[in-house]
């Protein structure tokens, strides 16, 4: 499928515009890029009782990224973000890091292969403390290395209900997962794929 017009973005957004009453939104595969991305931003304001918002694998890039991240803010009740496959980079991440604090509902977030690195890992984990009902979050992919490790190590403690935390295909090493495993506790460990 070819990737959507600007033309074809807009008409999508006006249209989501009418519906208010939405629950669960899934545009994964989709390929808006960040030109969609901006014009699925300006609709979100319009949803106030999306519940899931699925956008895996449409090429967002941290513009796109920076976009969404400028609407999250307006979804209170948003519980379940999934942005994997979006080569959102450590600038998309600290972008969505600083809108994670308005998603006090969020139990899921996928970002599994964005690229993010460590510096993505280290804002996200400054952000995650906010996020005390978070369930599951879904990080492989990314080219996190030990000191993403060690910053999400830090945010463990204040996630008492996350159930599942996924780094595979990552570069955290021994050290960093050690430092993981340690942080996990008592928590099933088949809940943490590193």
């Amino acid at each position: 499928m070819p990737p959507p017009t600007p033309e074809q973005a807009a008409w999508l957004a006006s249209c989501l515009r009418l519906c208010a009453r939405l629950q669960r939104l899934d545009l994964r595969g989709c390929q808006i890029g960040a030109e969609g991305a901006r014009a699925l931003a300006g609709a979100l304001p319009s949803l106030p009782g999306l519940q899931e918002l699925g956008l895996d694998g449409n090429s967002i890039g941290a513009e796109g990224a920076r976009a969404l991240a400028g609407a999250l803010p307006s979804l209170p009740g948003l519980q379940e973000l999934r942005l994997e496959g979006n080569s959102i980079g450590a600038e998309g991440a600290r972008a969505l890091a600083g809108a994670l604090p308005s998603l006090p509902g969020l139990q899921e977030l996928g970002l599994y292969g964005n690229s993010i690195g460590d510096e993505g890992a280290q804002a996200l984990a400054g952000a995650l403390p906010s996020l005390p009902g978070l369930q599951e979050l879904r990080l492989g992919g990314n080219g996190i290395g030990a000191e993403g490790a060690r910053a999400l190590e830090g945010a463990l403690p204040s996630l008492p209900g996350l159930q599942n935390l996924w780094l595979y295909h990552n570069i955290i090493g021994w050290d960093g997962e050690a430092v993981l495993r340690a942080a996990w506790g008592s928590r099933d460990p088949d809940g943490l794929d590193v």
